[in-house]
């Protein structure tokens, strides 16, 4: 194993390189509980069909929901989806266990070559190159990540997407429809004591209204109530169908302290559905929690 290599953390174009701590070669386990690769890809072979030609990054996201699996697929043309407009998001709560699967898969493609790898090049834009992060539930892991070059090839990103297009191709778990929501309530419990608590509602002639109150730790209570367009609300079904936010509420809590208390509760008629900021997810959808917060509290 290399010894790591450090320059200057603030020399723009320096490279730091290591190992992370606790890594091995050698994965003994087959019980995956998360499931976390993306990476821009390679330049493509001139033996490719014209689809995967297109495509320079494919993001997979997997973890244990319940008794089944909650899945993601990105897909872009360019190096990071954040950057570029063509990228696609897909997702599946299916009943199935993906994690044989997946365990199996990760052993045939060797992911764990190289593994504990680092690589950070200074001075380049955020969220280039590719990370691959997959934690076992006794304890090991597979974590190599480099901000500059690919971290898998493009025939082992395009096996994954084989198995990823079968995930979202299996039975689905059952959710409520986005759009048949009628109120969305926000609450922050903070730890000085102080609270947030915010209600959008919609009435039966589609007029929208958020009722907010904020009490401080000393107790001061501050109430208010705005009217917002209706697009708002449609927007944010928009945005709960696109990253399956509804599904969040089957995620396992994230393994590090969490120091925020929020969550969104959904309302369907006589049915709720609350998720919580501190469940696992992918990065690149985690941000959608926020922005359903953002319209409940922050803007005017």
């Amino acid at each position: 194993m290399a010894h790591p290599k450090s320059t200057d953390p603030h020399l723009c174009g320096g490279t730091d390189e290591g190992y992370y701590k606790n890594t091995s070669g050698i994965i003994n386990s087959d019980d995956i509980v998360l499931f976390d690769v993306s990476s821009v890809l390679p330049d493509p072979g001139a033996e490719e069909d014209e689809r995967k030609r297109s495509i320079g990054y494919l993001g997979f996201f997997a973890v244990n929901a319940g008794e089944g699996t909650f899945v993601y697929k990105v897909t872009g043309s360019g190096t990071h989806p954040s950057r570029y407009d063509s990228c696609g998001i897909e997702w599946a709560l299916i009943k199935e266990n993906g994690m044989p699967a997946l365990a199996a898969l990760t052993k045939e493609l060797e992911l764990c070559r190289d593994n504990g790898h680092y690589t950070f090049t200074h001075g380049l834009p955020q969220d280039y190159g590719g990370m691959i992060d997959i934690k076992y539930a006794d304890g090991e892991k597979i974590k190599i990540s480099s901000n500059q070059n690919p971290v898998i090839t493009r025939e082992a990103a395009f096996e994954i997407e084989r198995l990823f297009d079968r995930f979202l191709r299996a039975e689905k778990a059952d959710l409520p429809d986005p759009y048949a929501m009628s109120a969305i309530r926000f609450e922050e419990k903070k730890e000085d004591g102080g609270m947030i608590r915010a209600e959008l509602i919609s009435d039966q002639s589609g007029k929208c209204s958020v009722r907010r109150t904020v009490r401080s730790a000393d107790g001061e209570t501050l109430e208010s109530e705005r009217c917002i367009p209706a697009k708002v609300l449609e927007n944010i079904k928009a945005a709960v169908k696109r990253c399956g936010m509804l599904a969040w509420s089957h995620l396992p809590k994230y393994e590090l302290p969490w120091k925020e208390n929020k969550k969104l509760t959904f309302v369907f008629g006589g049915s709720e559905v609350t998720v919580r900021s501190d469940r696992v997810l992918p990065e690149y959808v985690r941000g959608e929690f926020f922005a359903v917060e953002a319209e409940l509290t922050i803007k005017n």
